[in-house]
């Protein structure tokens, strides 16, 4: 038995390559490029989550269950009536032998990489472990038992018609009938692995930027809140923030993208959510949804991400768009900085092309 908080992906990664069999019991879930990478090797897969599909998407865990030569079981698990809040994962390898994990992180980026999460994993090798893992594979057992399968066309319209749980009175089309100022492409993924916040974003119905370190620099340093941010400041922030926090890329780029995001974005902006893309690529854009301003730039000191942050109410969509759609629609060959300022006309075309995926 041991505690593992820093790094439960990798372990993961390091169990699910030898795997036989792999169940996971996760009440939220995601299923992209990251998570995806974990499942592969993986020849016999079960997959049980909780009835919460206001907040996950069905498409891609549908999409999952269907792939030929996998056996994959998608389940609700609300065991006797109670919701699902448990987190455990077990695997078999081709031996026998099994490990598992039990703890606090969900099946999403987020919870397996970057929030402050705990888990203990127990190990078949282990003469003391043995006992623990068979009490898990039955606690699992009997959650299979009380599971009934997923009806996908509800879990669709669920996930599709969910008003935003921070405005339970009000959904997204609602917030479409407000005027727009601006609109915009955000970029939601950061560093050089392209790591994306998407998770964040929605967990927290707020949109955000990075360069934490210059936001830093502009309240200890200068005292100043992001209401009062100017672009001389900015300029000076970032200028200090790479000659002497050791920051890397262009500070004017950095301090441009601040400057936008809280003094050219306004309540009730348009924005498009997605991965970047270079002129060279060929491979689709993941588009994962789509948002309306509903707040004022703040410096959210206590994040444990990035901190300048706007509330937002979003319309998810999470599915693979040709490159091509973004370059025809929006008129850029590439799409790498951070927000790119678009016209009305540019968003509501691409708009319309996106209800064709």
């Amino acid at each position: 038995m041991n505690l593992r908080g820093d790094n439960i992906y990798g372990w993961l990664e390091s169990v699910t390559g030898m795997a036989e069999e792999f169940v996971i019991v996760s009440p939220f879930f995601s299923i992209d490029t990251h998570t995806g990478n974990l499942l592969n090797p993986v020849r016999r897969l079960e997959i049980l989550v909780g009835d919460e599909f206001s907040t996950n998407n069905p498409r891609p865990l549908k999409a999952l269950s269907e792939r030929a030569g996998r056996d994959v079981k998608c389940l609700y698990a609300e065991q006797f009536g109670r919701r699902l809040h448990a987190k455990v994962f077990l695997a078999t390898g081709p031996s026998g032998r099994r490990r598992a994990l039990v703890g606090s992180a969900n099946f999403t980026v987020s919870g397996l990489t970057s929030n402050e999460e705990q888990a203990v994993s127990f190990d078949s090798d282990c003469e003391a472990d043995r006992p623990i893992l068979d009490e898990i594979r039955q606690w699992i057992d009997d959650l299979q038992d009380a599971a009934t399968d997923i009806d996908w066309n509800r879990a669709n319209l669920e996930f599709e018609h969910s008003p935003n749980p921070s405005f339970p009175a009000r959904d997204f089309d609602t917030y479409l009938r407000n005027q727009a100022l601006n609109f915009w492409v955000l970029k939601t993924t950061e560093g050089a692995e392209g790591i994306s916040r998407w998770d964040e974003f929605v967990e927290e119905r707020v949109i955000s930027v990075g360069w934490t370190d210059i936001v830093e620099i502009m309240r200890d340093d200068f005292g100043l809140e992001p209401d009062a941010y100017t672009r001389p400041d900015l300029n000076a922030a970032a200028v200090q923030w790479v000659e002497h926090e050791g920051g890397g890329g262009s500070p004017m780029h950095a301090a441009k993208t601040l400057d936008w995001f809280c003094n050219r974005f306004s309540r009730g902006d348009r924005i498009i959510l997605c991965r970047g893309y270079a002129d060279a690529q060929q491979a689709d854009v993941h588009l994962y949804g789509l948002a309306v301003v509903d707040g004022d730039a703040y410096d959210d000191t206590a994040s444990r991400w990035w901190r300048l942050k706007r509330r937002a109410v979003f319309r998810r969509m999470e599915t693979d768009i040709p490159k091509q759609v973004f370059v025809d629609t929006l008129g850029r060959a590439s799409l790498l900085q951070t927000v790119h300022h678009i016209s009305e006309e540019e968003y509501e075309r691409f708009w319309r092309r996106c209800r064709e995926f």
